[in-house]
């Protein structure tokens, strides 16, 4: 058990079992933070964590002071709560291999896939993200793709506690803005790209960038910055980086990591990786042009960590399939079903052009999505053109509409799509349903936007939901159930 005096100096001798930002959390002997956010000020809950056993309040604006509560006041809670936090749990990123992925696109496939390889090089590695947080054998779901400061830094002390030795993790621009990883420190950083999103939060692309630059800035000088040469913020963000520099690319020469021969297939991959004057062969389970980009991130921060090119590429052939992230469903179908995340026009520009290429000549890609409420609703019309470019059918839906109305969110998607036939299915899973009973032979549907979420979010709370993947494998098997019975 810690003592406040060993967090703080010349502080009294009272136990801390527990540290909290959220008061709702708070049981005996906690220590709590009064933390200003975006929606609440934690300073209005001091004396609900006092009443729920909180024995010290950090805070620094006045609050009303219970007996029995050691109050302290300093200058920034953040600050205080980031440092308190760190050593409270023995700066556990320090006794790990801490790789950080930021990027619009792209960050759970390639912190994923970085994940797998260390475990295949028998590096016991934890992963922390928006898929869900993995270690030492155990898979749980976070309310954040980053957690906030005091979970964060608890999963990496539980993951040190577990003897693992690296962790591969998201970090997100809302994550860096609020300070949720300040005292992380991260050996490696990987930038994948960065594209129209979260403007909602951000305001403008240049706040987005800012936030996504901290990653870079926080870095110390021995670290490794990881950069997508492809992407046009590349110079942007190397201009901001004091670390050691490694980059990648699928067609500059220059590039540290390149990717050469890409050959796509519908379930695999080959290219000729380029490094330090050498070539390697290299075939992969994992599709589509911009997953090549997101392993060479992985393969270039698994490097940086003193892992060998040899012994990391025997182990990039076979990946467990990233859940959501061009999953492919197989239930005997005679069509090509493929589940993604993607909710932006930069992800729709390089899922749909793979669909495309991947369905014969005469068959159609049939497209099912929807844009979430109360989220950039700019890129809405947007991704309804690149969808009309590339889908010959085109179904819209429901996706976490929240307190919007889906029809009218369908309506502004539609305003992009002139050419090919659109229709509107309220319901996801009877959209899906509908798309399956639609499928020809080789022809591919897309089911986007939602990839491995198990909720939908109406209003101001996360409903369940079976999941897109669930949700079409039961209508594949009733098709082919019915098509059985007719045979």
């Amino acid at each position: 058990m810690k003592t406040l005096d060993m967090l703080i100096e010349n502080a009294p001798q009272i136990p801390v079992e527990k540290l909290a930002q959220d008061s709702r959390a708070v049981s005996e002997n906690t220590m709590f933070f009064c933390i200003k956010g975006q929606r609440t000020d934690g300073h209005i809950y001091a004396a609900q964590a006092a009443e729920n056993g909180a024995s010290v309040i950090v805070h620094s604006d006045d609050v009303e002071k219970l007996p029995n509560v050691v109050y302290l006041r300093v200058e920034d809670t953040m600050k205080a709560l980031n440092e308190i936090t760190d050593k409270f749990y023995d700066y556990p990123s320090k006794q790990l291999q801490m790789i950080g992925v930021t990027g619009t696109n792209g960050k759970s496939t390639t912190s994923y896939v970085a994940y797998q390889i260390l475990n295949k090089l028998n590096i016991k590695a934890g992963y922390i993200g928006t898929i869900d947080v993995s270690y030492a054998g155990r898979s749980y779901h976070s309310n954040y793709t980053t957690p906030e400061t005091v979970e964060l830094h608890g999963i990496l002390a539980d993951m040190v506690k577990n003897s693992c030795k690296a962790c591969a993790m998201e970090v997100s621009s809302s994550g860096l803005e609020f300070h949720r990883v300040d005292t992380v420190k991260f050996d490696v950083a990987v930038y994948t790209n960065l594209t129209h999103e979260h403007l909602d939060v951000h305001g403008t692309m240049d706040n987005y960038f800012s936030a996504k630059a901290k990653l870079f800035e926080m870095l110390a000088d021995d670290s490794y910055a990881v950069l997508n040469m492809d992407d046009e913020y590349y110079q942007a963000f190397r201009d901001v980086c004091h670390s050691k520099v490694v980059t990648y690319s699928t067609y500059k020469d220059s590039a540290d990591f390149l990717a050469t021969n890409i050959k796509m297939n519908s379930d695999s991959t080959t290219f000729t990786l380029i490094h330090d004057g050498n070539s390697y062969e290299v075939s992969t389970n994992l599709l589509a042009m911009f997953n090549i980009s997101n392993l060479l991130g992985a393969i270039s921060a698994v490097y940086c960590l003193g892992y060998s090119i040899e012994e990391i590429l025997e182990n990039v052939n076979d990946f467990q399939q990233v859940k959501g992230r061009v999953e492919l469903v197989e239930e005997g179908q005679p069509f090509k079903v493929i589940v993604d995340y993607a909710h932006t026009p930069d992800s729709f520009e390089k899922i749909l052009p793979f669909a495309r290429s991947i369905t014969p000549k005469g068959n159609s890609v049939i497209t099912v999505f929807g844009s979430a409420g109360h989220r950039d609703t700019k890129k809405r019309p947007v991704m309804g053109e690149i969808a009309d470019k590339y889908s010959d059918l085109i179904i819209l839906t429901e996706d976490d509409y929240r307190t919007e109305d889906p029809k009218e969110i369908a309506n502004e998607i539609k305003a992009g799509i002139k050419e090919h036939r659109c229709v509107f299915i309220s319901q996801r899973q009877t959209a899906i349903t509908q798309a399956v009973s639609m499928a020809q032979p080789n022809d591919t549907i897309l089911l986007l936007g939602k990839g491995e979420d198990s909720y939908m979010a109406v209003g101001d709370e996360r409903r369940p939901y079976p999941g897109d993947q669930t949700i079409v494998r039961l209508a594949i098997k009733k098709l082919l159930s019915e098509q059985s019975e007719y045979d």
